[in-house]
């Protein structure tokens, strides 16, 4: 899994992850940063998917039971 979604892995859809770990806060720390250039944001885009389609792309791709990815990867 770590493979296609770990922060630095590239992604055919060119979304650039690599600077997520400076955006999101620690647990601990749950206030965000806002924009360097005003008190708007942070900007920060949360994907969701179509669970049983994605079951689907998860086997077809890294042969993820689906019962499996139901139970651990879409939680």
């Amino acid at each position: 899994m770590t493979t296609i979604f770990a922060s630095g892995a590239k992604n055919k859809e060119g979304f650039d992850r690599r600077e997520i770990k400076n955006i999101l806060p620690d647990p601990s720390q749950p206030k965000l940063s806002g924009s360097k250039t005003s008190e708007k944001g942070p900007w920060i885009i949360v994907v969701g998917h179509e669970l049983d389609q994605f079951s689907k792309e998860e086997w077809e791709m890294l042969k993820v039971p689906i019962g499996m990815a139901a139970m651990y990867t879409q939680p």
